[in-house]
C-alpha cells in the first residue's frame, strides 16, 4: 500500500505519522515475501513503537480539540494496537505471513478511512 493524498487528515504530523506507519507495514511484508521463514523483529518492535506514539499523540491532538468520539477512537486504537501486538507474536514464533500483514495494512487504511477522516474537520488549521 502506497501513500496517497485521499488518506490526508490534513494535519502534516499525523500525516506524516500514517506515511510511516505504511512504510513500516510495506518493509515488514517485503521482508515476510523475500524470507517467509525468517521475522524482521527489529523492524515488527519498531512498528509496534511507532504505532503506540501515533496512537498517543493523535488522542492528545483530539482531546485538545475537544472531539467528540474520541473515546470509540481510542477503543479503535486498542484494537489495532492488539492486532500488531499479535504480529509480533506471531512473528516471534516464525508463524507470521504476508497475508496476516495484508490484513493489517487493510485495517489501518480501513481505520483512517473510516475512523480518522471524521475528525478532520474538527482538527481543520491545526498543524
Amino acid at each position: 500500500m502506497e501513500w496517497n493524498a485521499s488518506l490526508s487528515v490534513g494535519v502534516a504530523a499525523i500525516d506524516d505519522q500514517h506515511r510511516e506507519l505504511l512504510d513500516l507495514f510495506n518493509l515488514i511484508a517485503g521482508e515476510l515475501e523475500n524470507q517467509p521463514d525468517s521475522c524482521p523483529d527489529e523492524l515488527v518492535q519498531r512498528l509496534l513503537t511507532t504505532a503506540r506514539e501515533h496512537f498517543r499523540d493523535e488522542e492528545a491532538l483530539l482531546a485538545r480539540a475537544g472531539y467528540p468520539a474520541l473515546e470509540q477512537h481510542a477503543a479503535e486504537h486498542e484494537q489495532l494496537m492488539a492486532r500488531l501486538t499479535m504480529l509480533a507474536v506471531l512473528c516471534g514464533r516464525h508463524e507470521a505471513s504476508p497475508r496476516l500483514l495484508e490484513l493489517l495494512i487493510d485495517w489501518l487504511t480501513e481505520h483512517i478511512f473510516q475512523h480518522d477522516m471524521p475528525y478532520k474537520p474538527h482538527l481543520a488549521g491545526t498543524s
